[in-house]
C-alpha cells in the first residue's frame, strides 16, 4: 500500500510531495546513455567524457539545460515612446530577433541638431548665447517662473500645490448621521464657512447616534438630608447620592441585622433560648426546646447490651445516645454488667445525659421499674397482704399496710420460724421477740399492739406508652387481636398491636403466612459449557460456593479477543468482563483525529509506539509525532488527508 507524508513530504502514490519545502543538495540519475522509455519532464545528467551536461524530457526528444541546445522558448516586445524595435515579437519562441533596437525620433540626428522633449531632431538656434537670468515660486499657488535673455529660456512651471507653504487644506467637507443638526457651505473649497444649524428644541438632547430624543420626564425636587432608622446606616446623607445600608456583620452580633456570614449564609442574632413567641428561633432554640422529649427507639438485651432493631449495636459500646432516647428490655440481665442493677423484661431505661458512641456510663440513664418484681428487704416492690387468717385484720392506705389482731389472747396457730429469701427467724424461746427492721425507704413503729410499717411515699408518674394505676404501671395496649399471641418477631417492616400473652409479656403478633414457593430446595453446580467453574458443598443445608478454578480445563486454541475474564473496573465500581489479550498484549490507546492537535493516550510514560492510517483508505501515513508528555502526542504536518487519520498508540 502506498505510505503517504504529511510532514514536510508527502509520498503521494508514486509522486513525491515536497509541499513548497527546498530541495538541498540533490543529485540527478547520473547515465552514459540516455535512459530507456522515458516520460515527459524526466532529467538525467549524462556522464559522459566531453558532454557533461543536464537533459530533460520533453515529451518527444532529450532537450540540453545548457542553453545550446533549446534556446529562449518564449519573448515578447513592444516599441516604447523614444526607442522601437524594428521587429516586434508575440509570444516569439525558438531563436529570437528583434531587429535593430534605436531612437524612435524624427528629423536627422548630426552635429549640429538636439533631441527635443518632442522626439524631434532640432537644430541649435543660430544664437546660443542664451541663458536664465532669474527664477522665482511662489508659495501661494506653487507656481515656478523662470526668465532668460530670450523668451524661449523662460519658462512656468505649475508644481499643482506642491511645495506651498502658506496654502494649508484645500477642501473641507462635512458628513452627520443624525438628525440633530444640519451643515451649510460644504464642502468648502477656498475660503469659506461651515455654518452649522441646530434643529432640536430645549426639550431634546443629542443621544450618541446623534439624532434628536427627548428628555425623559424627572421627578422634581432636591433632597436635603435622610436619616438613619433602626438597624439602618447612611453615609453622605445631605449629598448628591446617599448611601443606605443595612447594618449587618459577619459575626453574630446583638442589635445587628446580620444579612449574610462570611460563607455567604444569611442569619440573625436572636436567644439561644427563653421566649420565642416574637422571635427567630436559631439553630440552638430549637435544638434546646425538643432536648429531654422521650422518643422510643428500641427494645434491647440488658445482659448483653444488643439493641433489638436488628443493626447489631451494642447499647453500652457502640451507640451514641441523646437525652430522652427510651429504650425498653426485651432479654433480662444486669444493667452495663452491674449485679447491684438487675433489669427484667418490661424494664426501661431513660438518657439523661448526651454521650457520644463508647462513651455511654449506667450513670447516663434513668432506669425505670416495671413494678413487677417482688419487694425485698432492700429494695421496695409489690406487696400483697393476706388478710383471710382468723382474727387478723388489715387496713392499707398510700402504701401502708396496718395488721390488727382482733382475737387476742385466743388460741392461734403461729409460725415458730420465720424464713426469709437471706435467712430464717427461729422461735426457739417461749419469750423470742420477732423485731421487724425497716430499710431503705421502709420504716416500722409500734404503738400499743399496732406494728406499722411505712413506706416512703415515692410519686411517680406514668410515661409515654404507660398507666399508672395506684402503685401498678401498665402498659397501654389496644386489646387482643383475633389472632392468639405467639412469640415475638425480628422482621422489621411491620406494625401491629401489642398485645399480653400467656407469660405476662407483650408481643406482636404478625399474622403471617409463607406463600413463597420459590424456596431454595438444594444447590448444584452447573454443567452448562459457558456457566462451569462453580462449586457447590454440600447441595443441600449450610450450602458452599466456591470458584473451581483447578476443576476447569485448559483453553484448547490460542487466547484470542473472544476469550474474556471478569475485572473490576474502579472508574465505575462495576465487575465488567475483558478480553484476556487485554491483559497480556501491551498496553493500547486508540482514536480517530479529524484534524492536527494533541491526542491525550493516557499511557504514563514516553516510550509509546505511534502509528497512524487513514481511516477510510487504511493507508498507512507518516507525519510529525512530538511526545509532548507522558501521557499525550502531538500529530502535525503540512496537509490534512480527507479521510481523517487514526492514531494507533502501544506502550513499550
Amino acid at each position: 500500500m502506498a505510505i503517504n507524508y504529511y510532514c514536510s513530504i508527502a509520498l503521494q502514490g508514486s509522486n513525491l510531495e515536497f509541499n513548497k519545502n527546498q530541495l538541498i543538495q540533490p543529485v540527478m540519475e547520473n547515465s552514459g546513455s540516455q535512459p530507456a522509455t522515458p516520460v515527459e519532464g524526466q532529467m538525467y545528467f549524462d556522464t559522459t567524457a566531453g558532454d557533461k551536461t543536464m537533459y530533460f524530457y520533453n515529451g518527444t526528444a532529450w532537450i540540453e539545460m545548457d542553453g545550446t541546445g533549446s534556446g529562449v522558448t518564449g519573448f515578447t516586445n513592444a516599441n516604447g515612446t523614444f526607442v522601437s524595435a524594428a521587429v516586434v515579437n508575440t509570444n516569439a519562441k525558438g531563436l529570437v530577433s528583434t531587429g535593430v533596437i534605436d531612437l524612435s525620433a524624427s528629423g536627422t540626428p548630426g552635429a549640429t541638431t538636439f533631441l527635443r522633449g518632442d522626439n524631434v531632431w532640432a537644430s541649435v538656434p543660430s544664437s546660443s548665447n542664451y541663458f536664465v537670468t532669474g527664477a522665482s515660486f511662489n508659495t501661494t499657488n506653487g507656481v515656478l517662473t523662470i526668465t532668460g535673455n530670450n523668451a524661449a529660456v523662460g519658462a512656468t512651471v505649475d508644481l499643482d500645490g506642491r511645495y506651498v507653504t502658506t496654502s494649508g487644506v484645500t477642501s473641507v467637507s462635512q458628513t452627520h448621521a443624525g438628525n440633530a443638526f444640519t451643515v451649510g457651505g460644504s464642502p468648502v473649497t477656498g475660503v469659506g464657512t461651515l455654518a452649522i444649524t441646530m434643529a432640536g428644541t430645549s426639550a431634546q438632547y443629542i443621544n450618541g447616534a446623534g439624532n434628536l430624543t427627548t428628555f425623559p420626564a424627572i421627578p422634581q425636587g432636591d433632597l436635603t438630608g435622610l436619616t438613619e432608622g433602626t438597624y439602618i446606616s447612611i453615609s453622605n446623607a445631605t449629598g448628591p447620592v446617599p448611601t443606605i445600608n443595612a447594618l449587618g456583620t459577619t459575626a453574630s452580633t446583638p442589635s445587628r441585622l446580620v444579612a449574610r456570614d462570611g460563607s455567604g449564609f444569611g442569619f440573625v442574632d436572636t436567644p439561644s433560648s427563653g421566649d420565642s413567641s416574637e422571635k427567630i428561633a436559631t439553630t440552638a432554640f430549637v435544638q434546646q426546646a425538643v432536648t429531654g422529649l422521650l422518643q422510643f427507639i428500641s427494645g434491647f438485651n440488658a445482659s448483653t447490651g444488643i439493641i433489638a432493631d436488628g443493626s447489631g449495636d451494642d447499647l453500652y459500646t457502640d451507640r451514641a445516645i441523646s437525652v430522652g432516647d427510651y429504650y425498653v428490655v426485651t432479654v433480662a440481665g444486669n444493667f452495663f454488667g452491674n449485679a447491684a442493677t438487675p433489669l427484667t423484661v418490661g424494664d426501661s431505661v431513660i438518657v439523661q445525659d448526651d454521650a457520644a458512641a463508647g462513651a455511654a456510663v449506667e450513670a447516663d440513664f434513668i432506669i425505670v421499674q416495671s413494678d413487677t418484681d417482688l419487694a425485698t428487704n432492700t429494695a421496695p416492690g409489690l406487696m400483697y397482704v393476706n388478710t383471710a387468717g382468723d382474727g387478723i385484720t388489715s387496713n392499707i392506705t398510700s402504701g401502708r399496710a396496718t395488721l390488727t389482731n382482733t382475737d387476742k389472747g385466743s388460741s392461734q396457730n403461729i409460725f415458730k420460724n420465720v424464713a426469709s429469701s437471706s435467712g430464717t427467724a427461729v422461735a426457739d424461746n417461749n419469750n423470742d421477740t420477732l423485731t421487724v427492721v425497716g430499710s431503705g425507704s421502709i420504716s416500722t413503729a409500734v404503738t400499743g399492739d399496732t406494728l406499722t410499717i411505712t413506706g416512703a411515699n415515692t410519686q411517680y408518674t406514668a410515661g409515654t406508652g404507660l398507666s399508672l394505676s395506684g402503685t401498678q404501671f401498665d402498659a397501654n395496649v389496644d386489646g387482643t387481636q383475633t389472632v392468639a399471641a405467639t412469640n415475638s418477631s425480628t422482621t422489621a417492616a411491620r406494625t401491629y398491636k401489642v398485645q399480653v400473652d400467656s407469660g405476662d409479656k407483650l408481643v406482636v403478633n404478625v399474622p403471617w403466612v409463607d406463600t413463597n414457593t420459590q424456596n431454595v430446595i438444594s444447590v448444584a453446580a452447573s454443567t452448562t459449557s459457558d456457566e462451569k467453574g462453580i462449586i457447590v458443598s454440600p447441595g443441600v443445608g449450610n450450602v458452599k460456593v466456591g470458584l473451581d478454578i483447578k476443576g476447569l480445563t485448559n483453553i484448547s486454541a490460542d487466547i484470542t479477543n473472544s476469550d474474556f475474564v471478569v475485572v473490576y473496573d474502579a472508574s465505575t465500581d462495576t465487575n465488567v468482563k475483558t478480553p484476556v489479550r487485554n491483559l497480556v498484549d501491551p498496553v493500547r490507546f486508540a482514536a480517530t483525529i479529524t484534524s492536527y492537535g494533541t491526542v491525550t493516550h493516557n499511557l504514563a510514560s514516553y516510550d509509546v509506539f505511534v502509528q497512524l492510517y487513514d481511516n477510510t483508505t487504511k493507508e498507512t501515513i507518516h507525519a510529525c509525532i512530538d511526545r509532548t508528555s507522558t501521557n499525550a502526542v502531538a500529530i502535525s504536518g503540512n496537509s490534512f488527508p480527507t479521510g481523517n487519520i487514526r492514531v494507533l498508540c502501544s506502550l513499550v
